[in-house]
């Protein structure tokens, strides 16, 4: 009886044992698995662009005649660009080519891609797409590329630089430069045009009004009447830490109370420059400053 009882004790100290140090062991595998970073994790600010002569493009034999053409390729873009990881491992040869396929557009040689955004975490990168083209011009697009299968889309709510148009009531007044401010977190932006101010996710493509302003008012301060496109319209508006600060103007009272626009859309210059020199910066009549918060990610 007493040998059972021993082997019993012997048995049940192995099995303590034996769990002590299966637990001590998986603790030390724990803590040094816990440290490391997933090699297949996806990080935006690993990816660069990496240029390369346009002959050795994989789209070369489907560009136009004028891409070759000498004479003309001071009005073209003679590069390629490949998406390439830790500085060294290419993930896409021909980026223009990715492009183009996704829009069933056929090859060129005017357009150009850079990086927009690599926000620190996400799956998404954000590229500009301009052409050398005066519709690109005035409104650059921006393509999201999807870092976990390589798709691209084309984002609707997005365009970067370039100018709008100010119209009302069927009548065209001018132009306003497209105003866009990245936020720290690289997926958002503010924009402002006349009318108010909005904040677009690229990550969703999806634009929220922030602000608008009241009835005959507007966050036009005032005009350059000269440019050679038309009027420019200046806005007044301030991006401060994580507030917007606003400024509202009436629409069609200058600061010393006269009628900016006549019945036609024109600026009133009679009566606002008798001299007839068309010289001054009409500006219009301040309302009051708005401040508004970013909304939190």
């Amino acid at each position: 009886m007493k040998k059972y009882k021993l082997l019993i004790i012997i048995i049940l100290v192995i099995v303590v044992f034996a769990a002590g140090f299966a637990f001590v062991k998986y603790s030390e595998l724990y803590k040094k698995n816990s440290g490391k970073t997933d090699s297949n994790k996806i990080i935006p600010k690993d990816y660069s662009l990496v240029g390369y002569s346009l002959k050795s493009s994989p789209i070369y034999s489907e560009l136009p005649d004028y891409c070759s053409d000498p004479k003309q390729e001071p009005w073209t873009i003679q590069k390629d660009v490949q998406l390439v990881k830790n500085g060294n491992e290419i993930i896409v040869p021909s980026l223009l080519q990715l492009i183009f396929a996704s829009d069933n557009e056929k090859p060129n040689c005017i357009t150009e891609i850079s990086i927009f955004s690599a926000p620190k975490n996400g799956k998404y990168l954000y590229l500009e797409v301009p052409e050398l083209s005066f519709k690109e011009h005035l409104n650059r697009p921006i393509y999201r590329l999807d870092l976990s299968n390589l798709s691209v889309k084309k984002l609707s709510n997005v365009s970067i630089g370039g100018s709008n148009t100010v119209e009302e009531d069927g009548k065209f007044f001018g132009f306003i430069i497209a105003n866009n401010v990245l936020l720290p977190d690289g997926k958002r932006l503010i924009q402002w045009d006349e009318n108010g101010v909005y904040l677009v996710d690229m990550k969703t493509d999806y634009k929220n009004i922030l602000y608008t302003a009241p009835q005959n008012q507007w966050l036009i301060s005032s005009i350059d009447p000269e440019d050679a496109v038309g009027q420019i319209f200046n806005t007044d508006v301030k991006i401060e830490g994580n507030q917007i600060v606003i400024g509202i103007y009436d629409k069609n009272i200058s600061q010393d109370g006269k009628v900016v626009f006549d019945n036609d859309g024109d600026i009133n210059w009679k009566e606002l420059d008798p001299s007839g020199e068309h010289m001054i910066e009409p500006k219009f009549k301040f309302i009051e400053k708005v401040t508004i918060s970013i909304p939190k990610n």
